[in-house]
């Protein structure tokens, strides 16, 4: 995206910065030893569920808030883009005869854009604001999370990742608790004008502002990079999530899901594996992930 370096700049004294490799992965998988013991704490890590659309065109500044705390946090925090009525949305989560993107049904009932949760906490309709985030982010990040994640994502043959996905426990946790697995593609970036997006910032847009970097685009912006696309839900049991059993989350115990995940369509160079647990609910406010985990598709990673 053009200037976006500048955006990065202006943003990096709220965020949190560490080293760019991701801590915990293991480059040949293969060659290594498996997951390592549970260990006694993790660190808390930040999952953005964001709800965007091509078509509405105050969606790219939020975008940029997410890129840079996703760039300036790496291997802590994530982004999963939620697309509603553009062709990037998950037609498996989707009404295909209304259009209703069930997780944005759930969670975003207002259907406010752009918008969106971390860590699906929302104490106060203010969360879901992009301009809140930075600091949000910043204050989950000193949480102190009672479970961590470890996947083993680099069994691929064919179009099929067997994946396996370890969540451990430092502390008791009781209710319902569910685990849940995204497949996210990093960037779609194309020519076809139906992933154009639309541009309110523009001096010719609905919403002009000479300090956007996008002030001098059209009101459309051709082959814009779309980030952190999400592609698919794989958890066995859909948009619910998978049960942990009771009886395993305890502290110092293990428990590991195995999943047969089809690539088909799914450009596995640039998409990653996101698998967090998440406090279920009953309404978009109840929800609660207590922590998350990424890797490429081909990788393996450690616990957080």
């Amino acid at each position: 995206m053009r200037f976006r370096s500048f955006y990065h700049l202006l943003l990096a004294g709220l965020l949190l910065s560490s080293c760019n490799k991701e801590e915990g992965v293991l480059e040949n998988p293969g060659n290594l030893p498996p997951i390592s013991p549970v260990p006694a704490s993790f660190k808390q890590n930040v999952l953005i569920e964001q709800f965007t659309q091509a078509g509405n065109g105050l969606c790219p500044a939020s975008h940029l808030i997410v890129d840079s705390l996703v760039t300036f946090n790496p291997g802590r925090v994530w982004a999963a883009s939620i697309h509603v009525g553009d062709p990037m949305v998950d037609s498996s989560i989707t009404n295909l005869l209304t259009g209703a993107n069930y997780l944005d049904t759930l969670f975003n009932p207002s259907s406010f854009y752009p918008s969106g949760m971390l860590n699906r906490t929302v104490t106060d309709f203010s969360d879901i604001f992009p301009t809140f985030w930075p600091a949000n982010v910043n204050a989950a990040l000193g949480a102190i999370p009672r479970c961590g994640l470890a996947l083993e994502a680099s069994d691929v043959t064919g179009n099929t990742l067997k994946l396996a996905v370890h969540v451990g426990f430092s502390d008791d946790l009781l209710g319902d608790y569910r685990l849940h697995v995204f497949l996210v593609q990093d960037a779609i970036q194309t020519s076809d004008t139906t992933y154009d997006q639309q541009n309110a910032f523009s001096q010719y847009g609905t919403s002009p502002d000479p300090a956007s970097p996008y002030y001098l685009d059209t009101t459309f912006l051709r082959n814009y990079r779309h980030e952190y696309v999400l592609k698919r839900i794989a958890t066995d049991a859909g948009l619910a999530g998978d049960i942990i059993p009771q009886n395993l989350m305890s502290s110092g115990n293990e428990f590991v899901r195995t999943y047969t995940i089809s690539l088909t369509g799914i450009n596995r160079s640039n998409t990653r594996v996101i698998a967090f647990v998440d406090k279920y609910g009953t309404s978009g406010t109840t929800h609660r992930i207590e922590n998350v985990k990424a890797c490429y598709i081909g990788e393996a990673v450690d616990w957080n």
